[in-house]
């Protein structure tokens, strides 16, 4: 994308896990915030590392509507 890398990221639809292209997308020490699973959902927090590397926080359960393509 034009903007990317972005500093946050938040889905409000819950993919069965993160997609590598938004975690490609986020900058360094930036956060994504999304519901993830299927069924079992939970909150997850992503911080990029300046290596690159994630920080991975999980946090409440929730339902969210699944994410489509």
């Amino acid at each position: 994308l034009e903007r990317a890398p972005f500093d946050r990221i938040i889905l409000t639809a819950a993919p069965p896990e993160i997609p590598q292209g938004l975690i490609e997308q986020l900058a360094v020490h930036g956060k994504l915030v999304a519901p993830e699973g299927v069924g079992r959902q939970r909150i997850v927090v992503l911080e990029k590392r300046a290596d690159g590397s994630l920080n991975r926080k999980e946090t409440i359960g929730v339902r969210f509507v699944p994410m489509v393509r």
